[in-house]
């Protein structure tokens, strides 16, 4: 077969698709997964986020030292996909609860692989996530307090036995005319003068 120009142009761009689908192959294959939500959390927006390395048996091309998360502008955390957690990370990023919806990336900042060996370094993947808004920030609230009657036995959580103080007569609290006044609750002993009989 001769060789024409025509020819030659052809074997070459056949050459350079086949290149540009491998390129595109590997590129694929070596990226972050990720997924987001955002709930309310204490007045703010708090967004979730889970991310982990590409499906492959050959683990070794998982491995990546250095994954960036951010939302919007802003960095998130760093995490790494290793052995060790199974080749994911999460994170929880808190932001105010404005409505808006943020782009949430997981970027490889170093090449795959245990020592890097593997490339693709800059590979990247994209979710967004609407944060919610009117956000309330949890209030605590406390049990009203009440007084044990007088001697009464109570018990607290976890078997705690607190007896009330008693009342006595010397120490009844009495309101009288718009003032209190510690009165006996009973009354004072008469003294008695003995009765002659005569």
């Amino acid at each position: 077969m001769k060789l024409t120009a025509g020819r030659i142009t052809a074997v070459g761009g056949l050459a350079a698709t086949a290149s540009l689908v491998y390129l595109m192959a590997g590129a694929d294959a070596h990226h972050p997964e990720l997924t987001a939500s955002s709930v309310c959390s204490n007045g703010l927006a708090e967004v979730r986020i889970n991310t982990f390395s590409w499906d492959t048996e050959d683990l070794g091309h998982r491995y990546n030292s250095s994954i960036e998360v951010t939302v919007g502008d802003a960095v998130a955390g760093r995490g790494a996909f290793t052995p060790a957690n199974n080749y994911a990370f999460s994170l929880v990023y808190r932001t105010p609860a404005d409505g808006s919806t943020r782009t949430v990336r997981a970027t490889a900042l170093v090449a795959w692989g245990p020592n890097g060996e593997f490339g693709y370094p800059g590979e990247f993947r994209d979710t967004t996530v609407t944060l919610p808004t009117n956000c309330v920030v949890a209030t605590t609230t406390t049990s009203p307090t009440t007084t044990a009657p007088s001697g009464a036995t109570t018990t607290a959580p976890g078997g705690a036995t607190t007896t009330a103080p008693t009342t006595t007569a010397a120490n009844v609290p009495v309101i009288v005319g718009g003032q209190t006044e510690i009165r006996p609750d009973v009354a004072p002993p008469i003294a008695l003068q003995p009765r002659f009989a005569g």
